[in-house]
């Protein structure tokens, strides 16, 4: 069942055709730290090397993971600022997911230097933060709902981050 879950995650995140990827956590951020690892080691460790098969190296990964990222800001600055959407875009918005959190927690999973990116617009569920580098990253406008650890990092991320309106969810 694992297997195939990574399968078709690899299948997504490579033709950008985001269905799993986007309505199932591949971690539970708030989870108890055996349960986070074991998934970590289940899950993203297995997956990473699923995309490293196909993309063949670590940037390669990142630059299609930001060309989702792009794809979704693109679609959530068309809602926040009030543009005509497409009939695509409205049901994306509805179907609003773990997309955001599960490509933050493949980044850090990857052990990029994730400074100076942009995360603006996103909505960010099950993502656990705690131990990537995100100073002068851009979380404005998005909604970060980080589970028990929303209070740590909200600090770290006000201290390090462009943050004027980030709505923190407490899951």
């Amino acid at each position: 069942m694992t297997e195939r879950l990574i399968e078709q995650v690899c299948q997504e995140i490579a033709t950008q055709k985001l269905k799993l990827f986007n309505t199932h956590a591949l971690i539970k951020a708030q989870g108890k730290n055996y349960v986070r690892n074991t998934q970590i080691r289940l899950i993203l460790k297995p997956l990473i090397d699923g995309l490293l098969t196909h993309f063949r190296s670590k940037r390669s990964i990142e630059n299609q993971l930001n060309q989702i990222l792009s794809m979704l800001r693109s679609r959530s600055r068309s809602f926040t600022e009030g543009n005509s959407v497409s009939k695509e875009d409205e049901k994306f918005q509805l179907e609003l997911g773990y997309t955001g959190g599960n490509i933050l927690n493949l980044l850090c999973q990857l052990e990029l230097d994730l400074s100076n990116h942009d995360f603006s617009h996103l909505t960010v569920w099950q993502a656990d933060l705690q131990h990537a580098n995100f100073h002068n990253s851009n979380f404005s406008y998005g909604i970060l709902a980080l589970g028990n650890a929303s209070t740590r990092c909200r600090v770290m991320l006000s201290e390090w981050c462009q943050l004027p309106s980030v709505p923190m969810v407490k899951c």
